[in-house]
């Protein structure tokens, strides 16, 4: 499964890093902002759009490889979602353990019309992971100041 690589900062982090005086920054288009501390209006919407998404990836990925080596590489998988995702360990989960148990429903029959259609599949979920991202950069220009000192803490 190709990685996502996205560094969001889940508003519980960002307020710990903001008390202790050191604000997560994220930079979009070239420009610096300091994310702010509390949720911002849309956020928890778009968190579940982005695992929804993460979900399809990891099911169409399952649908890609041979039942017999589906955990083992779903373990390897639900660690890539921690590690380059930054999703918490039971959010890695859930959607690891939703993925699986959607392909494990399929018949044999089904999974190979998916693995036909990997192609179409792929591209519409770049097509979406572009739309996310876009999506929760918009809600950062909207709800968070500009900052214009040092590098970045994070960025999608």
């Amino acid at each position: 499964m190709d990685a996502v690589q996205l560094r969001y900062i889940p508003a519980t982090t960002r307020a710990v890093m903001s008390h202790a005086g050191a604000p997560a920054t994220m930079e979009i288009g070239g420009r610096l902002y300091e994310l702010t501390p509390e949720e911002m209006p849309g956020e928890v919407e778009w968190r579940v759009a982005l695992l929804r998404w993460l979900g399809r990836k990891v099911f169409f990925y399952l649908a890609s490889i041979a039942p017999e080596d589906r955990i083992q590489k779903l373990l390897r998988v639900e660690h890539d979602l921690i590690r380059r995702t930054w999703l918490h360990a039971i959010e890695a989960h859930a959607v690891a353990e939703g993925a699986l148990l959607s392909i494990s429903d399929l018949t044999d029959q089904e999974v190979a019309a998916l693995r036909r259609g990997d192609v179409y599949f792929e591209a519409l979920a770049k097509r979406e992971g572009e739309r996310l991202i876009k999506r929760f950069e918009r809600l950062v220009m909207r709800h968070c100041k500009p900052h214009e000192s040092a590098s970045p803490s994070a960025a999608p």
